[in-house]
């Protein structure tokens, strides 16, 4: 994997303590140290140490002094955690996070840039289904992004 560039999907299943393997081919960027927080959508995201220190530092930049603001601080830092994988490449997800997610038993993994998203076959399903039916209309306003 290059540059820390997280991206394909991997299906795994949540073990009965609530662990998940990390796909092998991030295990190695994410050993070190990784942090988990609440997803924008109702999924995981997962971050090397050095990406979260970016991702928090964006967070931080909006102003306290907005309701949204606040709320956008509350919603990754609050729910966030600190974790290593085992030597099996395995890591133990939050119960309030899995909960979050509506995660059980089966999981995908989706690598989006910066971060891994992790989440319930059932709400990735409803993901695919809303790119397939939105993608087009995302990819033409693109150019409005420059």
């Amino acid at each position: 994997m290059e540059h820390g560039v997280f991206y394909g999907t991997y299906d795994h299943k949540v073990d009965t303590q609530g662990r998940v393997s990390i796909p092998s081919r991030f295990r190695e960027l994410l050993r070190p140290g990784i942090v988990l927080t609440q997803g924008y959508d109702r999924c995981m995201l997962i971050y090397t140490q050095q990406q979260w220190q970016s991702a928090s530092q964006n967070v931080s930049s909006r102003p306290m002094t907005q309701s949204r603001g606040r709320l956008l601080r509350r919603m990754i830092f609050a729910t966030a955690y600190e974790d290593t994988l085992d030597k099996q490449g395995r890591v133990l997800l939050p119960t309030r996070l899995r909960t979050y997610a509506g995660i059980e038993e089966q999981v995908v993994f989706a690598g989006v840039g910066s971060a891994l998203e992790l989440w319930s076959l059932n709400e990735w399903e409803q993901q695919l289904t809303l790119i397939e039916e939105q993608g087009w209309q995302v990819a033409e306003g693109l150019e409005d992004w420059r």
